[in-house]
């Protein structure tokens, strides 16, 4: 397999803090040392952990991303969406269709039928279903990394485990999805809020195509909507607004996504935005 790096480590604590890596990365992301405060508030242009990696610090969780959009001061009390889209949806990621090349048993690698022209690593972290109607058999594979293949129909994407069982062009769909930690914005900006899901919180300014630590779940503060979450009786709920906002049950006008329960007491004129964020695990 080229340029990927198989992890094999026993999980250490280091200044209170573990890093978790998935079981194969990119080659020269094996990082298993934990980030300082400065570098854990810190974008960074190069890429240092593979997209995906975990930490858990303090008790809370974090994802290492890659920023899709340059997210300006203002935006930073707000929760931020993968932006990636399905694949078959108008303007869609991922591939749809059938492998464009026969793959045998014990694999490593796969043949994917995808026109779009796509870079390196633009698969890294990815999720993909054979679905085998021959054999009745549907796995689901994480993408460690893809190359780039010289015809703009198709490329070559690395998988983990390896295939469980021989696939043909004709036995059946591949679906193959992005990471989402590849593509992370505000769900402040315009287009954001109806269509695409919360994935953590971010709390300063990242530049667009920088590397940074997301927090998707513990201990968190937000911005709230008009509403503040808590300002209704037994309603602990906190919701993501159409905005990013935090906001209550009671107050939600449609089914708005869940991301976690607040931590404090509070009262019908006063609600609150300290929660538990529950958007990973």
């Amino acid at each position: 397999m080229a340029n990927i790096t198989r992890i094999n480590y026993s999980i250490r604590n280091n200044g209170g803090g573990s890093i978790i890596l998935p079981g194969q990365v990119p080659k020269g992301l094996a990082n298993l040392k934990v980030p300082d405060q400065d570098s854990l508030w810190a974008p960074a242009a190069d890429q240092s952990y593979a997209i995906g990696t975990q930490l858990r610090l303090n008790g809370n969780l974090y994802r290492y991303c890659k920023a899709g959009e340059t997210i300006a001061i203002g935006h930073q009390g707000f929760l931020k969406c993968a932006r990636t889209i399905c694949p078959g949806a108008v303007g869609g990621g991922g591939s749809e269709a059938a492998l464009y090349e026969d793959a045998v048993a014990g694999q490593d690698y796969l043949v994917l039928t995808d026109t779009g022209s796509r870079a390196a690593h633009y698969y890294e972290d990815g999720a993909l279903w054979v679905l085998n109607d021959t054999t009745g058999h549907y796995n689901e594979y994480r993408i460690v990394d893809n190359d780039v293949y010289v015809s703009a129909s198709y490329l070559k994407v690395y998988i983990d485990p390896p295939l469980r069982f021989a696939h043909s062009t004709t036995a059946g769909t591949i679906q193959a999805y992005r990471s989402p930690y590849i593509d992370v914005r505000s769900m402040l900006t315009s287009g954001n809020q109806s269509w695409f899901s919360a994935i953590g919180m971010a709390r300063f300014p990242i530049t667009t195509a920088y590397f940074f630590w997301l927090q998707t779940a513990g201990r968190c503060w937000g911005t709230g909507a008009s509403t503040w979450p808590g300002q209704t009786a037994y309603q602990r709920t906190v919701m993501a607004n159409t905005d990013g906002s935090l906001i209550g049950l009671a107050a939600a006008t449609t089914y708005y996504q869940t991301v976690g329960y607040l931590l404090s007491g509070t009262t019908s004129i006063y609600g609150d935005v300290f929660f538990m964020l529950q958007l990973d695990q």
